[in-house]
């Protein structure tokens, strides 16, 4: 390896390592490979050490990039000229693809998609910017919901995993109303709630709100929504008390129906809907005004109106309100809504039907229905139905592991007998809390059972 004297992309020299496992007919995943690779190319009339090829695919990891040497043998390899070629190639590629709208076209996504990805992981932004710009018709109405899914997904993935690429993504994002509403809608969940994005929410979304838009004010809700859940999780009271204020001036909790919630699809409101009544309940508690006679005017309203809607908008509702009657010492009316839950896993176990945004709430709903129980001295036999969902369907979105896992692991400390696996399980919920600096849950596991902090996790 030495130092750089020509043009490259990270994009073109990985495609360029795509198109040598395609003309040598394998995949270099180890050192061995490495070997055989080295043996086919000397077959062919080129040195390329095992050790070279094993930094190239970063078997052997390496910061610096590969001589002009080695490019030039392995374009020569797969029958270009040079690298210089093989790389104007690539170029002039992305710079046609991403100009180009593919709304009728099906045959060029896979290469499309796999141009987003290497435009992200080579920080090529400008290319990306057009092609989603060329391509906006994608993200409106629901005719293309699969394929603006797996596009945002795959800027999701970068943007959780690199913070340069969010600093520069989520910008572009947050001022484009289309990828803003798609983006913002589906992907913004209790993992990366306190890393990034209330952060982000706080700072530049509202901001770039347009107060003449017809679901401004919906997004105003969502938004402090989202806003006081994140202060619940950092176990900010402040901000808690100062976003409840300003939900309430925005949306007043008697104009809070559902016919009456902003928005003008039931089953697209009702998220919103839930997030509002979820910190709306938990503002009465900390600001102090939570009395018996509020909250259960607030729960016979959420009864009638959770009657009009799916067992998958039930579950979304449910598993927001279970969780704010445990915080504010209200779980004996959990018992309230035994038969919502009943008919929502019942649903679920018949039918199999646990979609990305409400797999956080499914397992949600189980637990603090059951600690619910638990607590109350129900019979734990009628309550747990857990196994049998995931049984029909593992419930995991990659995005929301670490809050799957601590309601995963939560549930089996409620289900567990011995006391030496009972802190086993809650050691493991305690770090998946963590790991997502939610220090709600944390909180909350400590007290669990009276266990004392996990000694392995003391600062």
């Amino acid at each position: 390896m030495t130092r750089v004297n020509y043009k490259y992309t990270d994009y073109a020299i990985k495609a360029l390592l795509q198109e040598v496992e395609k003309k040598a007919e394998m995949n270099v995943n180890n050192t061995s490979d490495c070997y055989i690779l080295s043996g086919v190319f000397a077959e062919a009339g080129i040195l390329i050490s095992a050790s070279t090829i094993a930094r190239l695919y970063c078997i052997i990891v390496s910061k610096s990039k590969p001589s002009r040497y080695t490019l030039d043998k392995l374009a020569e390899f797969i029958g270009v000229l040079n690298w210089q070629v093989f790389f104007s190639k690539i170029s002039e590629k992305i710079e046609c693809v991403s100009n180009k709208s593919i709304i009728s076209s099906n045959d060029n996504f896979e290469s499309e998609l796999s141009l987003v990805k290497f435009c992200l992981q080579d920080k090529a932004y400008n290319p990306l910017f057009n092609y989603l710009n060329a391509n906006l018709e994608l993200f409106v109405g629901g005719d293309y919901l699969e394929k603006n899914h797996q596009i945002l997904y795959v800027i999701d993935v970068e943007i959780r995993r690199n913070p340069a690429i969010r600093k520069n993504i989520l910008p572009f994002i947050v001022k484009n109303e289309v990828l803003r509403r798609r983006y913002f809608d589906k992907f913004v969940d209790i993992d990366g709630l306190n890393r990034y994005f209330a952060k982000f929410i706080e700072e530049e979304y509202i901001k770039n709100l347009n107060p003449i838009d017809k679901l401004y004010k919906m997004d105003l809700i969502w938004s402090y929504s989202i806003l006081i859940t994140a202060a619940l999780y950092s176990n900010s009271i402040k901000k808690i008390l100062k976003y409840g204020y300003n939900l309430i001036k925005i949306l007043p909790p008697c104009q809070s129906t559902l016919s009456e919630f902003p928005g003008e699809v039931i089953e697209h409101k009702i998220w919103p809907y839930a997030r509002y009544h979820y910190v709306y309940i938990i503002y009465l508690f900390y600001s102090g005004n939570l009395r018996n006679s509020n909250i259960e005017k607030e729960l016979e309203m959420l009864y009638n109106d959770l009657s009009k809607v799916s067992f998958v908008g039930n579950s979304n509702a449910l598993g927001l309100l279970f969780e704010a009657l445990t915080i504010v010492g209200k779980q004996e009316f959990i018992l309230n809504f035994s038969g919502n839950y009943k008919k929502v896993l019942k649903a679920i176990i018949k039918d199999g039907l646990i979609t990305m945004e409400n797999e956080e709430s499914v397992i949600k709903l189980i637990y603090y229905y059951s600690l619910a129980c638990n607590n109350l001295g129900i019979n734990r036999a009628e309550i747990y139905q857990f196994e049998d969902i995931k049984t029909k369907r593992n419930i995991l979105n990659k995005n929301i592991c670490n809050t799957y896992q601590f309601y995963y692991n939560a549930i089996k400390v409620l289900q567990e007998d011995d006391e030496q696996s009972k802190k086993k399980y809650i050691q493991q919920a305690y770090q998946f809390a963590q790991n997502i600096n939610n220090k709600f849950l944390m909180k909350h596991l400590l007290k669990f059972n009276n266990y004392e902090k996990p000694l392995r996790y003391c600062d």
